[in-house]
């Protein structure tokens, strides 16, 4: 794996997804999971990693920011195939349990008092747009940044909080009282 030397110098104990500190109070987590960083349960277990290491007031994590590895896919849907294998078992929650725990995650983020910044370059489909709507800020990528919610082209409702965020951000930022002429 490439990226075993810079595992070691994460905060928490995940192969796919890695946490370090930028500066005091400040860290990022890099989500690495080739080629399209699907949502496994790899992913998930590392994202829940890094929620509870925030959630721990020792760290005194006051900004949290995420991105990708992949500068073509800040992240996709849910892996759905990590189902379908047989023998093993996976070594996190399968698909149904990722579905289930989803909007909780997706809540957290969008209500703790740890600042949440995506930081988007690539496409975010699925779970990844939901994922980067529940963040307190998003930066895209004015050149490859692509949004998408899959669902709604075959009549599904998209699941994860994608929907509920997204009427949130269309359209322009609302503009401040006291940035009106009076």
């Amino acid at each position: 794996m490439e990226n075993a030397a810079v595992s070691e110098d994460s905060l928490i104990q995940n192969e796919v997804v890695r946490l370090r500190e930028i500066s005091p109070g400040c860290f990022v987590a890099v989500i690495d999971n080739p080629p399209f960083n699907l949502i496994d349960s790899q992913v998930f277990a590392g994202l829940k990693a890094v929620k509870s290491f925030a959630e721990d007031s020792a760290n005194d994590v006051r900004v949290l920011i995420f991105e990708s590895a992949n500068p073509e896919f800040f992240g996709a849907h849910l892996d759905l195939t990590a189902a379908g294998h047989g023998g093993s078992e996976p070594a996190g929650s399968e698909p149904v349990e990722i579905l289930q725990e989803w909007p909780a995650f997706s809540y957290w983020l969008g209500t703790t008092p740890v600042v949440s910044i995506a930081v988007l370059r690539g496409r975010a489909r699925g779970f990844a747009f939901a994922f980067a709507a529940a963040a307190d800020m998003r930066f895209a990528s004015k050149e490859n940044t692509r949004l998408c919610l899959p669902e709604v082209g075959f009549g599904a409702f998209p699941g994860g909080g994608g929907i509920e965020w997204a009427q949130l951000h269309a359209g322009r930022a609302p503009r401040s009282p006291r940035s009106r002429a009076t």
